[in-house]
């Protein structure tokens, strides 16, 4: 952790913050995608790839089409990244000393599976930063379940008092012109807002970190609960891949393909322009 210290999570903070506002934005003006496909491809890219995507899923409790969508994304880039970054650091292309190396890959590249099969391409040294690296990207996950939820229910607040003041103001002129003739009118109901939904394994997320930060787990105990997780993660895929149709999958992912491209050049030509603007300073070193 001291190899990347402050500069190193003030540059995954600022990867995940950019990436999903982009691709938010880029989304839905651009691509014209729906605001919860856009955001889970986001998250794909911005976090930790389908772990993410399935998660947000969760708390933004969004179709599994769109979850399908978004996965198969971060599976075709997260790939192409795990081959192309060593390629062209073997080639002599990247102008990076294998810890900056691992910073890099570690901010940008998608899956905790990418990081690992890409670090060990270059070097043991390389593979350990972008670990750490990528690991800091995977504790914002807990904030951005919490967060993005809630935006999207006061953004759906605001809508809702919006237009229930521009209804209200064709209600107060049937009311009058009811009154003039003398017939009565019932008032409206209010509306309901919808609740916000609070992700609880988010924050069981946050506890299992602080605890494995202080207490030193048996490693047979970790190997077992790593071998449930990736065990529950695939029988979740499983799942999601037996909800979707394949003819509106196709119908449905291109613009999101097109996202995912777009932020998948994004990601690595900023993350390669921040992390050698830091290396120029001197950070990495």
């Amino acid at each position: 952790m001291q190899s990347v210290g402050v500069v190193g999570v003030a540059l995954c903070v600022g990867v995940v913050v950019v990436m999903l506002a982009l691709g938010f934005v880029i989304g839905t003006r651009i691509f014209g995608l729906d605001r919860e496909l856009a955001i889970l491809v986001s998250a794909g890219c911005a976090i930790c790839g389908a772990a993410a995507v399935l998660a947000l899923e969760s708390a933004l409790r969004s179709s599994t089409l769109k979850g399908a969508i978004a996965v198969s994304t971060v599976v075709v880039f997260g790939l192409l990244g795990m081959f192309a970054y060593p390629l062209l650091y073997g080639l002599g292309l990247m102008p990076f000393t294998p810890l900056q190396e691992g910073v890099y890959m570690g901010a940008t590249l998608y899956e905790v599976a990418n990081v690992v099969g890409a670090g060990n391409a270059i070097s043991t040294e390389g593979a350990n930063i972008a670990l750490i690296t990528k690991m800091i990207r995977v504790a914002l996950l807990a904030p951005v379940l919490l967060v993005v939820p809630f935006l999207f229910d006061w953004a759906d607040a605001r809508r809702t008092e919006s237009s229930g003041e521009k209804s209200g103001g064709a209600e107060s002129k049937r009311v009058d012109s009811s009154l003039d003739s003398g017939r009565s009118v019932d008032s409206a109901a209010p509306k309901s807002r919808k609740k916000l939904y609070i992700p609880y394994f988010a924050i069981w997320f946050v506890v299992v970190i602080c605890l494995h930060s202080y207490i030193d787990f048996p490693p047979a105990l970790i190997d077992c609960v790593k071998f449930l997780s990736v065990l529950c993660l695939s029988m979740a895929m499983c799942a999601l891949g037996l909800q979707v149709d394949y003819k509106q999958f196709l119908r449905s992912g291109g613009g999101a393909f097109w996202l995912a491209a777009v932020l998948f050049a994004i990601v690595s030509i900023g993350g390669f322009l921040a992390v050698y603007a830091l290396s120029i300073i001197g950070f990495f070193a």
